[in-house]
C-alpha cells in the first residue's frame, strides 16, 4: 500500500502544483515510514502596552504564557483552501476546524488534539496550517468545518460580548526551519519531507481586538468610606460586536494580501457600524480550569476605591473592536444616611453621563493587539455643611470730646 501511494503521488506531480517534483518522492523509501504531524503553538503575541478573558499578558511579562486555552486548526493544501486528506484510500480531512488544547504555563510547546489522535503527513504534497481562537463567542454560522467559504478565503461569522480574546495564526517557517531545510527546499514546509528534517508547523497567535483594563481611584476620602462611600457596580463600553473572521485565505485574496504579521487589519470584517453595550466581568473566585473558557468570567461584584493615590484594579478587562474612541458608562451607588446618627441608609444609584468618551493621547486610534489602562477617579457625595462665620467689627479708634471743644459749645 505504501508504494502504491508513492507511485500515485509521482504521477500526480506531473499535473498539480500542490505536489512535489518527482525527486521528492524518490528521496522517500520504505524505511522512512509515515511521519506524524506535530502542531506546535508558538508564543502568544503579547499585547504591546500593558470568554476566558485575556490570553497571555504584557510583552516580556512572566505571565505571558498559555494556560490550556482552546484553539482551532485547519490544514489545507499549500496556497489553497482544499482540505488536506488522510490519503488516496481514505478521503477523511486531517484537520478541519479541529479543536486543540494549548500548553499549560509555558510560552511555546506542542498543542494537543482533544481526541489525542495521532495523524500522519500524506506521502506527497505540502500544506498550510491555520489557527484561530474565538473562545465562546457566538458563531453565527453553524455549518461544520469551513464556514461560508469561497475560492479565496474561509470566513467565520461571530458575535463577541467583551470577554473573548479573538486571535489568529498561520504557521510560517522560522529562520531555524530555513537552516534545517536549506533555502532551496524551505518551500517544502510543511510536509513529510520537512517533518523528517524536524520542521513542524508552529502557530504564533496574534490578538485582533483592543484590550481595555480599568482601575478606580478615590478623589476624596468620602468616596472610600466603607458605609457611605461610593461603590462601582458595573462598567460598560460601546463596541462593534458582530463580524466575519477571515480564518484563512489564498494569495489571490487581494484584501487579505494587504495584511501583515503586525497589523492584521483585514482579518476581521466588522458588520456596519452597529454597536452594543459590553459589560466588564470578573474572574470567578474559585475558577481554576480555564479550559471551560469564559464560563470562568462572572458578573462584576460591587467594588470601592481604596486609595486617593493608587488605582484599584476592577474586573478582568474588556476586549473590544479597535476604534477611534469609546463611549463609557460607569454604574455606581452610594448609601446616604437618612436619619439622625447615620444608622439608616438609603441606596442611591446613579450613572455617569453616556456622552463620556475616552480617547488615546493625541489623535491615534485604539489599536488591535494593544492594551490600554483606563483610570476612573470617583468622588463620593459630601454632606452639606452650613457654616456661620462672624466677621468682627473694625476698630475705628477713640473720639474724645470736651466742653472746651468748639463743636461741643456749638451743639449746646
Amino acid at each position: 500500500m505504501f508504494f502504491a501511494i508513492a507511485a500515485a503521488g509521482l504521477f500526480a506531480s506531473c499535473t498539480s502544483d500542490d505536489n512535489f517534483d518527482a525527486g521528492a518522492v524518490v528521496e522517500q523509501n520504505v524505511n522512512d515510514g509515515l511521519v506524524p504531524i506535530q502542531i506546535g503553538v508558538g508564543k502568544v503575541a503579547s499585547v504591546q502596552t500593558r470568554g476566558t478573558g485575556t490570553v497571555g499578558s504584557l510583552t516580556d511579562s512572566a505571565d505571558n504564557v498559555w494556560n490550556k486555552q482552546i484553539v482551532n486548526v485547519f490544514m489545507f493544501k499549500k496556497d489553497s483552501l482544499r482540505l488536506a486528506l488522510t490519503d488516496l484510500s481514505d478521503p477523511t480531512p486531517l484537520y478541519n476546524d479541529v479543536t486543540f488544547f494549548t500548553p499549560d504555563g509555558v510560552l511555546s510547546n506542542r498543542a494537543i488534539d482533544l481526541t489525542n489522535a495521532v495523524k500522519y503527513y500524506p506521502t506527497t504534497d505540502k500544506f498550510d496550517f491555520w489557527g484561530y481562537r474565538l473562545d465562546d463567542a457566538v458563531r453565527l454560522d453553524t455549518i461544520a468545518g469551513i464556514n461560508r467559504k469561497d475560492s479565496t478565503r474561509a470566513v467565520l461569522p461571530f458575535r463577541i460580548d467583551g470577554s473573548q480574546d479573538v486571535m489568529v495564526a498561520k504557521a510560517v517557517p522560522s529562520h531555524d526551519d530555513t537552516l534545517a531545510l536549506g533555502t532551496d527546499k524551505v518551500n517544502r514546509a510543511y510536509s513529510a519531507y520537512a517533518a523528517r528534517n524536524n520542521v513542524q508547523p508552529n502557530l504564533e497567535f496574534k490578538h485582533l481586538l483592543t484590550r481595555l483594563s480599568f482601575k478606580i481611584i478615590a478623589g476624596n476620602n468620602e468616596a472610600m468610606d466603607p458605609t457611605t462611600g461610593i461603590f462601582v457596580d458595573s462598567i460598560s463600553i460601546e463596541s462593534k460586536t458582530t463580524g466575519k473572521l477571515i480564518v484563512a485565505y489564498t494569495p489571490k485574496d487581494t484584501l487579505a494580501a494587504m495584511d501583515d504579521t503586525t497589523n492584521l487589519k483585514n482579518r476581521i470584517i466588522w458588520d456596519n457600524n452597529i454597536k452594543s453595550e459590553l459589560f466588564l466581568k470578573q474572574r470567578a473566585e474559585h475558577a481554576v480550569d480555564t479550559r471551560v473558557d469564559s464560563l470562568n468570567l462572572v458578573k462584576l461584584d460591587s467594588i470601592q476605591p481604596n486609595s486617593t493615590t493608587v488605582g484599584r484594579s476592577v474586573g478582568e478587562a474588556l476586549l473590544v473592536a479597535p476604534d477611534n474612541s469609546y463611549k463609557i458608562k460607569v454604574y455606581m451607588h452610594q448609601y446616604k444616611p437618612t436619619s439622625e446618627g447615620g444608622q439608616n441608609v438609603k441606596k442611591m444609584v446613579f450613572t455617569a453621563p453616556d456622552v463620556v468618551k475616552i480617547n488615546t493621547a493625541g489623535t491615534e486610534p485604539f489599536k488591535r493587539g494593544y492594551s490600554y489602562e483606563v483610570l476612573i477617579k470617583l468622588y463620593g457625595l459630601s454632606p452639606i455643611e452650613v457654616t456661620t462665620t462672624l466677621t468682627g467689627w473694625m476698630n475705628g479708634g477713640t473720639i474724645e470730646i470736651t466742653p472746651e471743644d468748639d463743636a461741643f459749645n456749638e451743639q449746646n
